[in-house]
C-alpha cells in the first residue's frame, strides 16, 4: 500500500517499550505483519524508523489523529456526584424526553405537554408556571389536559422516543368550560358553546377544506404578490411602496406605512361617489326598488320577497331590502335615472331617482384605481424592460383567487351555503371570473394590439395605470415620459424632518427617533450645544442642532439640511446603530434615506398623511351625500389588502 515511511511507527516505539517495561509478562502486544515494507530508495536514516522484521508490535486497530485536534483535558474541580442529585437529573430527562404533542378538539390549540404517567405537576408544587389560579382552576399558560382520544404508550424504544408522538383530546380549560355552562344549563347540552370553539367563531377556518384542497387553496393564496392582493382586497387600510434597484441581481423591497385610509379619494377614483360625479351612460349600479316606471313605488323588502327572488338577488341586511344589479341606459333632463335591470337588460327597465342607486363594484380593480395605495419607485440606472420578479401581476391567478373567493358552498356556521369569502358575493359586485375576461379586460397591449396575460416590466405597469415614480440620480434607460414622474429629494426642510421622525414606517427616521428620545439631557454647566437641555426637546430641537452643527463647518443649510451632510452626521453622531438591514454603509444609507423623503414626499402631496381616523377625510373634503360603502365597511379584507 505505501511506500513512504509510515511515521507512526516512529511514534509509536516509545509507548511500545514503555509498555514493556511496565508489564513485561503480563502485556504483550500481538506481533502486526501489515506493516509496508521500506522502499529501495529510501535513506537509511527513514530505514531505522521501521521495526526488524518479526518485531512489529502495536496495535490491530490503529486511528491516526493530529495532535492539534487532541486538546488536553483535566478536571478543575473534583466533584463527588451523590444518588439522590444523579436520580434528579435522570427523572427530569425522563419526563422530557416522553412530552407529546397534544390537540385539543374543541378549541384546535396545539401544545406539547407531559406524558400522562410522567406528568410532575401534581408532585412537584415549586413549578411556578403550571400553579394553578384558583378563580379559572387552570395556569395562566395551562398545558393540562382533561381527556385523552388515544392515550400514549408507557413504554418506547429509543427511535420512537426521537420525535414526540401526537395526540388529540379535550384540554383542561375548554372542559373546565363546559362544565360550568353545564350545570349553568341545568343539565341541557344542546345548549353548551365553548367560549372558544367555532361554535362562538373562534375558528375562522372553520369548515376550510382540508386535505390537497386545502393545500392547494393556501398555495393559491399565498403565491400571489402585493399588488395581486391589492387588486382583489374590498378596502386598503395600509400604503404598500414597493422599490426596483438595480444590482448584481434584479432587488426589490415592499416598504408598508400604515396611515388612515382617504375614503372620499378612493371613492372618487373608483366612481364610487355620487356625491362626487354625475351618473354616465353604461355605468354599473345597484338598486333597492326593481323595475318599474312608478317613481314612488315600494322599496322591494326582504320580508315580502318570494324565493325566486331570495335566491337570485343580494340581500342588504342593514334596510332589510333587495338589491337589484343595473346599467344606466340615459340620465333624463331632470336627474332620473334610466336603468335597465340585470346583466343585460333581462329583468325589464325602469325610471330611478339617484337617491336610490350607487354604484356597483367591478372586480378585481382597475389598476388605476389604487393610486396613493400601491406605488412602485425605480431607481433611474434601472433600466428598460427589466422584469420585476415578485412584483408581477398574473391575470390569470387574480381570477383564479376571486373563482376561489366566491366559490359557492357550506363554509359557515350553521350548514348555510355561500361565498367562500362572506362578502364576495357576486350578487353585490360584478366579477370578472373568466380568466380570458380579465385578460381581455385589463391586459396591456403590444403592438400587435393583442392584450398580454401578465405585467412584468416597469412599462406594463405605467401602461396598466399603476402609480409608478422614478427616484434618485442616475442617467438610466427610464425616462419620466415612461416611468411616470421623477422625484429626488436632495434638500431636507424643517417640516419634512419633523414628519420623517414621526411616521413609524421609516426605518431609519424610527432609528433616529428612539436615539433621540433615549438621549438623557446634559448637565446644566455642559457647554455640548449639541446635547438636550431638558426632557422637553422634540424633532425641531435635533433639526436645530443639526442645522447648526452643518453651519459651523461652511454647508449652507438655509435652504435645508443637505441630504449628504445630514446622512453623514447621522451615521457619525448616532453610530452603529444608524444601519439599514444591518449595512452601515454610506451609499446604502444614502439611497435608502433618499427613498423615504422621495416616498414622505409623495403622501404629502395627498390627504392620506393628514387624516386622523380610518374613515375620515382632510377637513373640508367632500363627503358623498349617501355612502355607497355602508354594507362594505363591514366587508375589509384585511388578510389580502
Amino acid at each position: 500500500m505505501l511506500g513512504a515511511p509510515w511515521t507512526v511507527v516512529e511514534q509509536a516505539k516509545p509507548m511500545l517499550n514503555t509498555c514493556r517495561r511496565q508489564n513485561r509478562d503480563k502485556l504483550r502486544l500481538p506481533r502486526l505483519w501489515c506493516l509496508p515494507p521500506p522502499s529501495e530508495n529510501c535513506a537509511d536514516s527513514t530505514r531505522r524508523n521501521y521495526a526488524r522484521p518479526g518485531k512489529e508490535e502495536l496495535f490491530r486497530q490503529l486511528l491516526v489523529v493530529p495532535v492539534s485536534h487532541v486538546p488536553s483535558r483535566r478536571a478543575k474541580y473534583d466533584v463527588r456526584l451523590r444518588a439522590q442529585p444523579l436520580f434528579a437529573v435522570h427523572a427530569m430527562r425522563t419526563i422530557q424526553e416522553r412530552m407529546v404533542m397534544f390537540q385539543c378538539n374543541v378549541c384546535l390549540e396545539c401544545f406539547p405537554t407531559f406524558h400522562p404517567a410522567y406528568d410532575p405537576s401534581e408532585t412537584v408544587p415549586e413549578l411556578e408556571l403550571l400553579r394553578r389560579n384558583p378563580r379559572t382552576g387552570t395556569a395562566a399558560c395551562s398545558i393540562e389536559v382533561a381527556s385523552w382520544d388515544d392515550m400514549p404508550p408507557l413504554r418506547g424504544s429509543d427511535e420512537d422516543l426521537l420525535i414526540a408522538s401526537s395526540h388529540t383530546g379535550r384540554c383542561r380549560l375548554c372542559d373546565l368550560d363546559m362544565q360550568r355552562q353545564f350545570e349553568a344549563e341545568g343539565g341541557m347540552e344542546d345548549r353548551i358553546v365553548p367560549r372558544r370553539s367555532y361554535l362562538n367563531y373562534m375558528d375562522p377556518l372553520h369548515n376550510f377544506p382540508l386535505g390537497s384542497a386545502g393545500a392547494d387553496l393556501r398555495e393559491l393564496f399565498m403565491s400571489a404578490t402585493v399588488f395581486e392582493n391589492m387588486l382583489v382586497a374590498l378596502e386598503h387600510m395600509q400604503v404598500h411602496y414597493a422599490t426596483a434597484k438595480r444590482s448584481s441581481l434584479l432587488k426589490y423591497h415592499t416598504n408598508v406605512i400604515s396611515f388612515a385610509q382617504d375614503l372620499p379619494g378612493f371613492a372618487g377614483r373608483a366612481g364610487l361617489a355620487p356625491g362626487q360625479s354625475e351618473y354616465r351612460v353604461g355605468d354599473r349600479v345597484n338598486s333597492v326598488r326593481g323595475p318599474g316606471h312608478q317613481i314612488h313605488r315600494e322599496l322591494k323588502w326582504i320580508a315580502h320577497a318570494s324565493d325566486a327572488e331570495l335566491k337570485q338577488f343580494a340581500h342588504d341586511a342593514e334596510r332589510g331590502v333587495l338589491v337589484y344589479p343595473a346599467t344606466v341606459r340615459e340620465v333624463l333632463g331632470d336627474g332620473k335615472l334610466l336603468l335597465d335591470y340585470g346583466d343585460r337588460g333581462e329583468l325589464g327597465d325602469g325610471v330611478e331617482l339617484p337617491d336610490f342607486v350607487w354604484p356597483r363594484i367591478q372586480m378585481p380593480w382597475n389598476p388605476r384605481f389604487l393610486k396613493g395605495k400601491a406605488c412602485l419607485f425605480l431607481q433611474r440606472n434601472l433600466g428598460r424592460g427589466r422584469m420585476l420578479e415578485g412584483l408581477q401581476v398574473r391575470w390569470a391567478l387574480v381570477a383564479r383567487i376571486l373563482r376561489a373567493l366566491t366559490k359557492w358552498g357550506p363554509w359557515r356556521l350553521g350548514g348555510g351555503h355561500g361565498p367562500m369569502h362572506r362578502y364576495y358575493d357576486e350578487k353585490l359586485f360584478d366579477m370578472a371570473l373568466n380568466e380570458e375576461d380579465v385578460i381581455r379586460k385589463y391586459g396591456v397591449r403590444d403592438d400587435s394590439d393583442v392584450p398580454q396575460p401578465d405585467l412584468r416590466t416597469s412599462e406594463d405597469f405605467v401602461k396598466a395605470g399603476f402609480s409608478v415614480h422614478l427616484y434618485g440620480p442616475g442617467d438610466g434607460d427610464c425616462s419620466d415620459d415612461e416611468g411616470g414622474d421623477g422625484r429626488s429629494v436632495e434638500r431636507v426642510s424643517e417640516r419634512m424632518f419633523c414628519r420623517w421622525l414621526e411616521v413609524a414606517g421609516f426605518s431609519l427616521g424610527s432609528i433616529v427617533q428612539r436615539w433621540w428620545d433615549r438621549q438623557p439631557p446634559a448637565p446644566r454647566d455642559s457647554l455640548d450645544e449639541c446635547k438636550k437641555q431638558s426632557w422637553d426637546e422634540g424633532a425641531v430641537d435635533l433639526f436645530l442642532r443639526i442645522s447648526g452643527e452643518l453651519s459651523a463647518t461652511g454647508i449652507g443649510v438655509s435652504d435645508g439640511l443637505p441630504l449628504r451632510g445630514l446622512v453623514d452626521w447621522l451615521r457619525w453622531t448616532v453610530g452603529d446603530t444608524f444601519s439599514h438591514q444591518d449595512c452601515s454603509d454610506t451609499d446604502v444609507l444614502m439611497e435608502q434615506a433618499r427613498f423615504e423623503f422621495v416616498v414622505l414626499e409623495e403622501m404629502s402631496d395627498g390627504p392620506s398623511v393628514q387624516c386622523t381616523g380610518a374613515m375620515e377625510g382632510m377637513e373640508g373634503a367632500r363627503i358623498p351625500r349617501r355612502s355607497p360603502w355602508r354594507s362594505l365597511k363591514a366587508s375589509c379584507m384585511v388578510g389580502l389588502g
